[in-house]
């Protein structure tokens, strides 16, 4: 269960919520049963802590339900803010959260941006992402969009595909079908795997790398791009062998 830091969070919750709908009462006096009645917060503000007492990440709600008996809570517009040496390093907003048995999994969806605030920076979005905050694991299926913002935010660069996996703790994701279009050179493969800590870029699968200036396609099963402080895919090495075909 990766919220089991907040079992004490979703207990006093639970009994915040038997407390108020056994005192529950109808117009006349008597009381009513509503314990199957959902609690609804106004505004929903968690905090959670690693082992060690830093930052870990914070969920901010102006308005969720909270489900006792299917034990989930369905959070309006949600924030959540991962730390990184107790500064933010990733937020991540949505229409709809759904926290799904206490906290086994988080569902994201509608207009999700996964962005990335500290250097390099990039931004994710999608129409709905499946997420587990302890482990890190992110799963998402449809149209993704990647975007990489240059380190003075002068210019940005975009990765479009389709479903998306990979983990915002070990700093990886991957796209499926993935294309990258730059002023003078392009990119496609069958998926992409990219590593923001590092600015690694590998393209796995019937890749394709043109640059227009020099008429040059080269075609491999894998390459692997650094990508500079502006966002540029620039060639780094591949390990599969490589065919280069120069139009005259």
């Amino acid at each position: 269960m990766f919220f089991s830091h907040l079992n004490k969070d979703f207990i006093s919750i639970s009994i915040l919520f038997l407390i108020l709908i056994t005192s529950g009462c109808s117009n006349n006096g008597n009381k009513v049963e509503n314990d199957t009645v959902p609690f609804v917060f106004r505004s929903l503000h968690l905090k959670h802590k690693n082992k060690i007492g830093d930052k870990d990440w914070d969920l901010i709600s102006p308005e969720a339900i909270y489900d006792i008996e299917q034990r989930l809570v369905k959070a309006q517009k949600p924030k959540i803010i991962l730390y990184k040496d107790n500064q933010p390093s990733v937020e991540v907003n949505a229409l709809l959260g759904t926290i799904i048995d206490d906290g086994e999994v988080i569902l994201l969806e509608g207009n999700v941006r996964f962005k990335r605030v500290i250097l390099p920076s990039y931004l994710i979005t999608a129409d709905k992402i499946k997420w587990n905050i302890n482990s890190g694991e992110i799963y998402s299926s449809g149209s993704v969009l990647g975007t990489r913002i240059s380190s003075d935010k002068s210019s940005t660069h975009n990765i479009k595909g389709i479903n998306l996996s990979g983990n915002s703790k070990s700093e990886f994701l991957i796209i499926e079908k993935c294309r990258i279009e730059q002023q003078n050179e392009s990119l496609i493969s069958n998926s992409c795997k990219y590593n923001w800590s590092i600015n690694r870029l590998i393209a796995i699968g019937e890749v394709y790398y043109s640059r227009k200036q020099l008429n040059q396609i080269t075609k491999s099963d894998r390459m692997e791009f650094d990508l500079d402080q502006y966002g540029n895919v620039i060639f780094s090495s591949n390990k599969s062998q490589v065919t280069t075909l120069i139009e005259f």
